[in-house]
This record gives C-alpha cells, sequence and structure tokens, in this order.
C-alpha cells in the first residue's frame, strides 16, 4: 500500500482475500497508516481504493467469507456493471475475431484507404 501512496490501488478480486488479511487492509485503511516490513514507526499513506469482484457484496458478507466491517469501509460507491455477452455468443465469435488480428493474416490489414471529402478536410 505504502507503493501507491498518493496515488489509486486497484484491488481485484476482492471477495477471494483470505480472512486472516482483511483486519490488516481494514486497519490500514481506517488508520491511514501502515508499517512497512522491518519498520517500528507507521508510515502514513493517502491513497484511493478502487476494489472489485464479481460476487455480490450481501453474498460475501453472508457466507462469512467476508467481514462486514470491511465491507462498508470499502463500499463508499457501488458501481454495478452489465453482465458482458453470454460465454456461448462470446466463444461462437471468438475465433473469427482472433484470426483477423493474427501477425500472418495482411488480408485483415490490406484494406483499402478511404479518400476524405474536400469538405472534411476544411474542418
Amino acid at each position: 500500500m505504502q507503493a501507491a501512496d498518493k496515488g489509486t490501488l486497484f484491488l481485484d478480486e476482492i471477495g477471494n482475500m483470505p480472512l486472516h488479511m482483511q483486519p490488516k487492509l481494514l486497519t490500514a485503511l481506517e488508520q491511514r497508516q501502515v508499517v512497512p516490513v522491518g519498520a517500528n514507526k507507521p508510515v502514513p499513506i493517502d491513497v484511493r481504493v478502487i476494489a472489485a469482484t464479481n460476487c455480490p457484496p450481501e453474498q460475501l458478507s453472508d457466507e462469512g467469507r467476508f467481514r462486514q466491517d470491511l465491507l462498508f469501509r470499502l463500499n463508499t460507491v457501488e458501481i454495478d456493471l452489465p453482465r458482458c455477452a453470454s460465454a456461448a455468443r462470446t466463444s461462437s465469435r471468438s475465433p473469427t475475431i482472433s484470426s483477423a488480428n493474427m501477425p500472418g493474416n495482411t488480408a485483415a490489414r490490406a484494406r483499402p484507404s478511404r479518400r476524405r471529402r474536400p469538405r472534411a478536410r476544411s474542418l
């Protein structure tokens, strides 16, 4: 966390954080200071935290996998993003998309150039 001082710390899959690590993160967030490894004195930090998980926050606390006080501290603003395209739809399109971007595929890159109209150049 000290490396993220005066910046942003992104915690991906926060729902998978082990229970024994959660109190340490909570303490750092509440006190705004950390004790570096090998040091005796706490160091102040100013960090913005963005946490992401694919589980609903209520499910994490209900199952006992996540501390409610840490969830409260992290869940200041919640942004619920819609799911991406279904796996079936994505997997059927993936080969087409990825083959167009392969290094040996010159046909995908050999597109005719578009000419600009005279009016577009003047803008």
